[in-house]
């Protein structure tokens, strides 16, 4: 019976160092291993975050470099000041081409920003609709930033067969005082 004794406290002593292993070291190390293994998932999870603003920003950088290169384009546009004059001229000579002597044109005091100036131009004149229609996209073709604010035309309804009153109301955009254009 000794020899039966001796296997089973040799059964225990072994069951009994499994025990002592498991709550040693094996448990320790299965809970610091779980631990990183959350820690492990709650970083990869902060990296996708994080990776995702960067696409945001990446795409945002891209954005205000597109806009950029339009600025600088829309700058090298903007020409002098001094050049008003020479618009003047370009726009009073292509309404005589067109066979319109009676035009007026009006400026106003110009406007300055720290990008650019505008200059309010007013353009009256007596025509056809089909000299408008020239005319306009005459402006269309310039190589100035014109914006037009208003276009009308009017025609008594009794006077079917006369010119029309067309009125132009624009801003002219030029470089700010002191720049010279590029």
């Amino acid at each position: 019976m000794s020899s039966k004794k001796d296997i089973w406290m040799s059964i225990g002593a072994g069951f009994l160092i499994v025990v002592v292993f498991c709550l040693v070291a094996w448990l320790p190390h299965h809970k610091r291993m779980s631990a990183a293994k959350a820690d492990l998932a709650k970083v990869q999870a902060e990296l996708e975050v994080q990776m995702t603003k960067a696409a945001i920003l990446t795409e945002i950088n891209n954005q205000v470099n597109d806009m950029t290169t339009v600025i600088s384009q829309i700058d090298r546009q903007l020409v002098d000041r001094g050049e008003l004059a020479i618009l003047l001229r370009k726009l009073s000579s292509e309404l005589r081409r067109l066979g319109i002597e009676n035009q007026t044109t009006h400026t106003q005091s110009p406007e300055f920003f720290p990008d650019y100036t505008t200059i309010p131009l007013t353009i009256s004149f007596m025509g056809q609709y089909d000299q408008a229609d020239v005319f306009v996209r005459y402006m269309e073709n310039l190589n100035y930033p014109i914006f037009v604010n208003r276009l009308s035309m009017q025609r008594s309804p009794r006077d079917m067969d006369k010119p029309i009153a067309v009125n132009i109301r624009m801003m002219v955009f030029f470089a700010p005082e002191g720049d010279k254009a590029s």
